[in-house]
């Protein structure tokens, strides 16, 4: 099985990435979603970080929300914020 159709291809051994670093950020709905890049001068990324929209509210917040809530409240408490759980696992 060969590659997919499509004018696009992911691993192109023409294509190379100046070396370097890069943090690129846009609106989400629930926050800021952010990726950062760094490259050796490849053609695939040395190192890629993910900062989901969730990350903000759903870390930082919540650890003073939960400060003297029961453990029943807690589901309540994350949901009420509108965030992603698996941004806050990431």
């Amino acid at each position: 099985m060969g590659p997919p159709d499509g004018p696009y291809k992911v691993e192109d051994p023409r294509f190379k990435v100046p070396a370097g670093d890069a943090y690129a950020h846009v609106e989400a709905p629930n926050g800021d979603f952010g990726a950062y890049v760094v490259s050796d001068g490849g053609n695939k990324p040395y190192r890629v970080q993910i900062r989901g929209p969730s990350i903000s509210h759903g870390i930082r917040v919540i650890e003073q929300l939960l400060v003297g809530a029961r453990i029943a409240d807690v589901p309540v408490i994350l949901m009420t914020l509108g965030n992603c759980p698996p941004d806050i696992d990431r």
